[in-house]
C-alpha cells in the first residue's frame, strides 16, 4: 500500500508562513484603528476635551499649508515629522525626493556613500520642488553622513583618502 501525502510539505509551509503574515497585518490594522480613535476623542477624566493630535495638526494647517512649511516652522509645532530617507533609490533619487517634499516632507537623509545613496539626485529633487513649491534651502533640514572607507564600494569611493581634509 503506497500512502500519498495530497499536501506537501512546500505548501504546508507557505499555508502557515501566509497565515502568519494575515495575522500580523489584522494586529498592526486593529491598533492603527485604536491609535486613530485615541487621537480623536480624548477626553481628560474630568470630563473636559483635551486637545488631540488631529486637532493639533488641524490647527497647524490653518495657519500654514502643509506644502508651504518649511522644517523649521514644524520643529516649532511640535508635532511628529518623518524624514524622508533617499537610500537604494538609484537612479529615481531625484523625482522621489522631489515628489516626497511636494507630498510635505522638508526633512531629508542621505549619506556620502554612493553605493547606496545618490546625493546629487537629492539636491537635484530638493531644488526642483522648492522651485515650484516657492521654498528655499532654509527651509528644508538636509541630513548627510560620513561613511569610512569599509563601508565603501571600492569602485566608488567619493572622496581620495589620501588628501586632507581640506582637500577633500
Amino acid at each position: 500500500m503506497v500512502i500519498v501525502n495530497p499536501t506537501p510539505r512546500k505548501t504546508r509551509r507557505y499555508k502557515s508562513t501566509l497565515t502568519a503574515v494575515i495575522v500580523v497585518s489584522a494586529v498592526i490594522c486593529i491598533a492603527w484603528l485604536i491609535a486613530l480613535s485615541l487621537i480623536s476623542k480624548s477626553i481628560d477624566k474630568d470630563g473636559s476635551k483635551t486637545t488631540t493630535l488631529r486637532g493639533q495638526i488641524q490647527s497647524v494647517l490653518v495657519e500654514q499649508p502643509m506644502n508651504k512649511q518649511s522644517a523649521k516652522y514644524m520643529l516649532q509645532s511640535k508635532l511628529p515629522y518623518i524624514v524622508y530617507g533617499t537610500a537604494w533609490k538609484k537612479d529615481a533619487t531625484a523625482s522621489l525626493v522631489s515628489k516626497a517634499v511636494e507630498s510635505g516632507f522638508r526633512f531629508i537623509d542621505t549619506a556620502c556613500q554612493p553605493k547606496h545613496y545618490n546625493e546629487a539626485g537629492v539636491g537635484e529633487g530638493w531644488k526642483e520642488a522648492a522651485a515650484k513649491l516657492g521654498l528655499t534651502r532654509s527651509d528644508f533640514f538636509l541630513q548627510t553622513k560620513f561613511t569610512s572607507l569599509d563601508g565603501q564600494d571600492p569602485n566608488k569611493i567619493p572622496y581620495d583618502e589620501l588628501e586632507t581634509l581640506e582637500h577633500q
